[in-house]
């Protein structure tokens, strides 16, 4: 879903966690993304972060 998002869009992500996986639970999906966001946190150092959504992701990325 978020792929043809992006596409309609002609959206390109500086950074793709590659987080989905087949038959994940929750709390794989929250590792993953957890992992992933402090990585590339570390990486860029941003000064702030906007966070949309209402999702597990979203409360990581907050």
């Amino acid at each position: 879903m978020l792929d043809q998002v992006l596409d309609l869009f002609s959206i390109k992500p500086d950074f793709d966690l590659q987080i989905i996986r087949p038959r994940q639970t929750l709390a794989q999906i929250t590792a993953r993304a957890m992992t992933g966001l402090h990585s590339v946190f570390s990486e860029i150092k941003p000064d702030f972060v906007v966070v949309q959504g209402d999702t597990s992701t979203t409360f990581l990325g907050a």
